[in-house]
């Protein structure tokens, strides 16, 4: 897997007015964005974005094993993707 860094939950925030935002780093700096203003994260439901979150990482979850089962090996080139089921190759730590 190769641009699969699936690292939006180490982004996110929750500010004063209970909105949800991402703080995406770039090397031109920080790009803040307001997912609750977006419709991706509704005010009081946080827990729906990391419910969906969830989803995503056992489907992961699902596929390492059918991935395993018929032999097939599957490698994460993403250093900092929170996907943990797959082995890591070229880490940077």
């Amino acid at each position: 897997m190769i641009g699969v860094e699936m690292n939006v939950l180490t982004q996110i925030r929750v500010d004063g007015n209970n909105d949800v935002i991402q703080e995406r780093k770039h090397f031109y700096g920080v790009e803040r964005i307001n997912m609750t203003e977006l419709g991706k994260a509704k005010k009081g439901k946080l827990y729906e974005f990391f419910e969906y979150h969830t989803r995503v990482l056992y489907n992961f979850y699902k596929l390492a094993e059918y991935a395993k089962l018929k032999d097939i090996p599957v490698y994460n080139y993403c250093a900092d993707s929170l996907i943990d089921v797959f082995e890591k190759i070229g880490s940077r730590e």
